[in-house]
């Protein structure tokens, strides 16, 4: 079953559409379902820029907003990505060195934000691309923390919350059936 079109403009297609074996999604997000030690959330496949397939899943969330808790997660769930970002980050970084817009990750992260002149110094612009994606710039951060307001030391850079909401609002998943309906 394809996703279920929604007001955020993505096109939608159905997973034969776009080259993908609606059968074979389907038993992949069944063993999904029963392999609860990986936690998984949620699963969207996209393809040629169009979604073929999304599944949801219950599962527990350490930072669900009333604390933690088992979760019945869907497309309008927000998550706390945290260092699942550094993943996306690298693959777009390799894309923009592949297209020669980055050189690469030795550049010092300071050198793309000229409006931040006045807090360069010898310390912050040894900091580099690779340091970030490695978390071993030398700043301290505390991942415990429930807030943007966490401890830390900065560099006066004030870190954004980012949160990602997938597509649709609807409850239904791309194999027929519900969360509600789904056994635990």
């Amino acid at each position: 079953m394809p996703p279920i079109a929604s007001e955020d403009q993505w096109l939608v297609a159905p997973p034969q559409n776009v080259g993908l074996d609606p059968n074979k999604l389907c038993a992949l997000a069944a063993r999904f379902e029963e392999w609860e030690e990986a936690n998984l959330h949620g699963v969207v496949v996209v393809r040629h820029g169009e979604p073929g397939f999304e599944h949801y899943f219950r599962r527990f969330d350490l930072k669900a907003r009333g604390g933690p808790g088992i979760i019945d997660f869907n497309s309008t769930t927000t998550h706390d990505l945290r260092s699942m970002t550094k993943s996306v980050t690298a693959l777009v970084l390799g894309v923009a060195i592949d297209r020669g817009i980055i050189a690469d990750v030795d550049q010092s992260v300071l050198s793309f934000f000229p409006d931040y002149a006045d807090l360069r110094t010898p310390e912050k612009d040894r900091i580099t691309i690779r340091h970030l994606l490695t978390m071993s710039m030398g700043l301290d951060w505390n991942d415990d923390a429930p807030t943007p307001t966490r401890t830390r030391r900065t560099v006066r850079l004030t870190p954004t919350v980012m949160c990602f909401r997938c597509r649709s609002s609807s409850p239904r998943d791309r194999c027929g059936t519900t969360a509600a309906a789904r056994p635990r």
